[in-house]
Order: structure tokens, then sequence, then C-alpha cells
């Protein structure tokens, strides 16, 4: 199978790309490099069924490209520091899945959509069905947690709504 990968460099990413290419899957890589590091490719890099762009995965120029399968970890961390805006946050984690679901949708790609724990908010029980309690705006901290929420709403309509399909995966806890 073709396989891309968004967020391959990164600590869960450079993992999913070693598993798939020791199944012998064609992967694709991309990592804008943000928050990746080619360290964790330092296997994959090696293997002739691996490529990697360095690139933004809403600006991939591979669009030109289908895939049979599309693994979206990327994105934009939660704000910490000053340097990046959590507006900023928000608008690039909504644009990156609004741009791969739909390629996803034009060539029958299955998509599985990484989200977090984060959507739960304020939650003391993390259950699927109970309401999400988000605190005040002034947080920057949310704005990761209700691009990831919105993420999962809009693959999740996508599936009913039109041809997508796919699923969404929320990971708990993950750390280098």
């Amino acid at each position: 199978m073709k396989i891309l990968v968004t967020g391959a460099a990164g600590l869960i990413g450079s993992h999913l790309v070693d598993l798939l290419l020791n199944e012998n899957h064609q992967v694709v890589g991309v990592d804008d490099m943000s928050y990746g590091n080619l360290n964790n490719l330092k296997q994959a890099l090696t293997n002739p069924n691996f490529k990697l762009k360095t690139v933004k995965a809403q600006f991939l120029p591979l669009w030109k490209e289908s895939f049979d399968i599309i693994y979206h970890l990327a994105s934009m961390k939660k704000p910490t520091d000053s340097v990046i805006k959590s507006s900023l946050v928000l608008k690039e984690n909504t644009d990156m899945v609004n741009i791969i679901a739909s390629e996803a949708i034009k060539n029958n790609s299955y998509l599985v959509y990484t989200s977090t724990s984060d959507v739960y908010g304020n939650s003391v029980n993390f259950k699927e069905d109970e309401p999400i309690i988000m605190g005040p705006p002034t947080n920057e901290r949310y704005s990761y947690a209700l691009s990831k929420l919105y993420g999962e709403q809009y693959i999740l309509n996508e599936m009913t709504q039109s041809n997508l399909n796919g699923c969404v995966v929320r990971i708990f806890g993950c750390a280098s």
C-alpha cells in the first residue's frame, strides 16, 4: 500500500513509519520539522520505500499523488510561550484537517485522524458521553483542544455526509 504519514518525524509518527516500512509499505512522510526530529527517522531514511517531504501538510505539493491510507498526526501544539500565537494554532490545525480530509475524499483514501485527550477539557471522568466543559477563553491552551475537537467533529461529519472513510483516534498522555 501507499501510505502518507503527516507528523512523520515526531515521536508517534516515526514509530508508525518504522512499523509500516517493516510491513513493506511505500511510505511518504511529511513533517515541517517544527516539532519533529530527523533522528527519529534514522532507520526510515535508509529504506528505499520511504520518502520524506519537509513541508507543512496543508501546503503539500504532492497532493497530485493519491494514497491508500493517510495517517494525520501533524498538528501545531499547545501554546506554551509567547512565540506561538494561540490563534495560529487554531488556524493551522483546522486548515490542515480541512485540506487533508478533502484530499482523502477526492482520492478515496482511508483517513486516520489523531486527536488528543485534551478535547475532554476539564473532565474528571473522561467518558465519551459526558458533556465537554472547557475553561475560559483567556486560557490559550484551549486553542489546541478546540482545534482537535473541531477536527474530530469535521471528520465524523464527513464520514456521514460524504464518502470519507476513516476513523478518529484519541491519544492519551504520550511523552518522549
